[in-house]
């Protein structure tokens, strides 16, 4: 699939260069390429994203983040989250610019985290208390 989000300025994440008026093209989920003008004249995208002038930028990863998973959470073990409540709290982070996050409470078994991520665009790993 290939999507082309337009009419966007792109944060390039090394601290100084912001990309303005321009078309960012990706095809399976990868960069392939920015068009230095916001409406390309022709594009064979599937999808056309319109940012109405506003920022893209790199996906940010969270390293520390409690309630993604559906089992226990914190290090003593209370009751877990329901999936809804676990599906408002990756959209909140996703909604954030977060497309990777490390969940860190603990007692959840992989399968459980596993379960949750194959259903969210987030890029979800987590720790573990289990021995």
């Amino acid at each position: 699939m290939r999507t082309a989000i337009v009419n966007t300025n792109v944060v390039t994440g090394d601290g100084q260069t912001l990309i303005e008026a321009c078309s960012v093209i990706i095809e399976k989920g990868i960069i392939v390429e920015i068009v230095d003008e916001p409406y390309p004249y022709y594009d064979p995208a599937d999808e056309i994203i319109d940012a109405h002038g506003q920022l893209t930028i790199p996906g940010l990863i969270n390293h520390h983040v409690h309630g993604l998973t559906v089992g226990p959470i914190q290090a003593i073990a209370q009751p877990p989250l329901s999936e809804k409540r676990v599906k408002y709290n990756l959209d909140t982070l996703l909604s954030q610019g977060v497309t990777k996050a490390l969940n860190v409470d603990g007692f959840p078994t992989i399968d459980e985290v596993e379960w949750v991520g194959s259903r969210h665009p987030i890029n979800l790993k987590t720790t573990t208390l289990h021995s």
